[in-house]
């Protein structure tokens, strides 16, 4: 599927699920709307499976009714793009991504193709999960290094099938070496670290760490120590995946808890050639972001 192709424009390849959880409509009429008036723009889906809108509301309802019967309605196959062909990468929030996207042997040769050559990339709320196909020969994300954001762990807690989701993006980009922005205090600290202070146990209202104050940990289940106390006060250990404290049964704070970014706010980091949104609320300053990239490889 290919919006009305002028051959001056450049070509951007928006990949979306074709998995049954869906693809974000408001956040896809954005992306379709902002980059088809920039690009040449090509629709993509594993398998060239059909659109499947979620969140359709009274705004987009007759968007998407309008855009079903469009003749280019058909994604193409992610398996048949040459990501060589393409200027820019375009993933609108997709919740079916983690269960499509996320583990595609297509998307990650395209996904290589674009860091090699530095070429911009946008993914937005649960596309942002995309992301995490790609790796390299030995075995290291693509993304190491990067700054990214994506779906908060509070605005994943608040859906039902929270305990059973296949990936966090937040929790795989941390180990995977990346930093995560839309946590408390900086991203480059271990989420359990704390100051290293002698005195009494903490009390039942208190607070161990940075994630801590966004989790509302209840102090029998916080998390101990690892190791002796780092330079300047940090508990050491290495990274703990967010899997180990759900499995814990550790409960998200009351709604009113801080955040550096917070639930559902429009959140967006751009690090390098890659632009990534904390949700499908997202979507039209991230776009416009990789259009400014774009705009400024000419």
């Amino acid at each position: 599927m290919a919006s009305e192709r002028l051959p001056s424009r450049p070509a951007c390849l928006l990949v979306a699920s074709g998995a049954a959880e869906g693809v974000s409509a408001q956040s896809f009429l954005h992306c379709f709307t902002l980059a088809s008036a920039a690009f040449n723009l090509q629709v993509a889906t594993p398998g060239g499976k059909t659109l499947d809108f979620v969140d359709v509301n009274e705004s987009n309802a007759r968007w998407v009714q309008d855009f079903r019967l469009k003749a280019y309605a058909s994604p193409a196959k992610l398996e048949s793009i040459d990501g060589a062909r393409y200027h820019a990468l375009l993933i609108p929030s997709c919740p079916g991504a983690l269960a499509d996207l996320a583990s595609s042997g297509s998307l990650a040769r395209i996904l290589q193709h674009f860091c090699a050559e530095s070429k911009p990339i946008c993914a937005v709320g649960h596309g942002v999960a995309a992301l995490c196909c790609a790796t390299n020969e030995d075995r290291s994300w693509v993304f190491q290094g990067y700054s990214v954001t994506g779906p908060s762990v509070y605005e994943l807690v608040r859906a039902p099938g929270f305990a059973h989701l296949p990936l966090i993006v937040e929790d795989f980009a941390k180990d995977a070496g990346a930093c995560f922005s839309g946590e408390w205090g900086a991203c480059t600290r271990p989420w359990w670290s704390a100051p290293a202070r002698p005195g009494p146990s903490l009390g039942a209202e208190s607070r161990v760490d940075l994630r801590g104050q966004h989790l509302g940990l209840a102090p029998e289940r916080q998390r101990p120590p690892v190791g002796p106390a780092a330079p300047g006060g940090q508990w050491g250990g290495g990274t703990v995946g967010l899997g180990s404290w759900r499995s814990k049964g550790l409960r998200p704070a009351p709604s009113g808890s801080p955040a550096a970014s917070q639930p559902d706010a429009v959140h967006v980091v751009l690090d390098r050639h890659l632009v990534t949104g904390q949700n499908a609320g997202s979507t039209v300053p991230a776009v416009q972001n990789l259009l400014f990239l774009c705009g400024s490889r000419k």
